[in-house]
């Protein structure tokens, strides 16, 4: 009889992986985080120009030299390429980093509501994860007397999501510049999940690279360019040992796609910045469209502001999952505010990532 490890009883099915399962055939989904706006043109050139001058071998483990390289220009050089790894997206680089960093005697500390793949990740490598509140009292804001308390009685790590997922919002520079005395003060680090840097609706939001050395540092390319598939992302290590944590990558995965690789060398640059701002002037545009039409809906749903692409936060006047199952039957798919905590109970997330007419329709269906 086929007998499987204990942890892997730990990993349950994912709630959006979940709904995405049970949508029937022709449902409009405004659940699953994808960009899925038209390819802009110039996007389509450049994937043909790296297919072009990619080869189909191995890269280096870490990933090329030249792309690392301007990762590290990104970060405004504070970040030597030796200590970045080039990963298969923002999943692997999380996966990697909660492997070299986490065992049984590692307290981590996660935000609630925060993206539902941290704690499995914590708790698969038999770390303990602890949570803070982001409260919509508070209007989702961290409350520094809560998380200096819990971290008083010691935590390892904490992994912050900024902007988040699923509530759209950045922290503020103060907030960020907190976290990190706070982690300076108790010696803890912070893991940084940047995902959605670039998805900014006025200003981008700094790096935690820009405030501590105790920052590791993930992001991809996966929302910010519409290359989700592609599975390219990084992660940044805070001191000169870079070198332990590329053991566990060479394992997972040999190298991230060369063609992969290759298109985000050639996106670090003012081509790629272009391609980027056509993105999110697409999703201003849908950002006011679906806010427009749900500001008069506030009757049953309430909006959350945001201040980056590509979530609405909402409350809704009923239980979050039965409210996701009525809209399915009409062809609809959100995203349970409960899948990301507590604090999300009788929440919905919506992306509106999706192109114009198809969001118009799913409008159409709601009203």
């Amino acid at each position: 009889m086929l007998r499987s490890s204990e942890k892997i009883n730990i990993i349950k099915p994912s709630k959006i992986r979940e709904i995405t399962a049970l949508a029937p055939p022709g449902t409009i989904s405004l659940g699953i985080g994808e960009i899925r706006l038209e390819k802009p043109e110039l996007l389509e050139k450049t994937i043909m120009k790296a297919v072009s001058c990619s080869s189909a071998g191995y890269s280096p483990n870490q990933g090329f030299i030249s792309l690392r390289q301007k990762i590290s220009n990104y970060y405004e050089n504070k970040i030597p390429p030796e200590n970045i790894c080039v990963t298969c997206g923002a999943q692997e680089a999380l996966f990697t980093l909660c492997s070299a960093l986490i065992d049984e005697k590692t307290k981590v500390l996660i935000a609630d509501p925060s993206f539902l793949a941290y704690k499995p990740l914590i708790e698969f490598n038999k770390g303990t994860a602890q949570t803070f509140s982001l409260r919509e009292e508070n209007n989702f804001r961290p409350d520094f007397e809560e998380i200096e308390k819990i971290l008083k009685k010691g935590i390892d790590f904490i992994i912050l999501c900024n902007p988040s997922n699923p509530l759209s919002i950045s922290f503020s520079e103060n907030e960020m510049k907190k976290f990190s005395d706070l982690c300076e003060k108790y010696d803890c680090f912070i893991i940084a999940d940047e995902v959605y840097r670039e998805l900014y609706i006025e200003s981008r939001p700094p790096s935690f690279n820009d405030f501590t050395e105790r920052a590791f540092v993930i992001s991809s390319f996966s929302k910010s360019m519409m290359l989700a598939g592609w599975r390219i992302g990084w992660f940044t290590v805070p001191d000169a040992e870079a070198e332990k944590f590329i053991r566990i990558h060479q394992f997972i995965v040999t190298c991230a796609p060369v063609i992969s690789q290759k298109t985000a060398e050639l996106l670090f640059s003012e081509t790629g910045e272009k391609i980027n701002a056509e993105i999110r002037e697409k999703l201003g545009k849908n950002y006011k469209i679906i806010n427009d039409f749900l500001r008069g809906k506030s009757d049953f749903i309430k909006i959350t502001s945001s201040n980056a692409f590509p979530y609405l936060w909402c409350k809704v006047n009923q239980n979050d999952e039965d409210f996701v199952k009525k809209m399915l039957v009409q062809k609809l798919a959100f995203i349970p505010g409960s899948a990301f905590g507590r604090n999300g109970k009788n929440h919905i997330r919506i992306c509106y990532a999706l192109e114009k007419e198809r969001l118009e329709k799913a409008l159409q269906i709601m009203s």
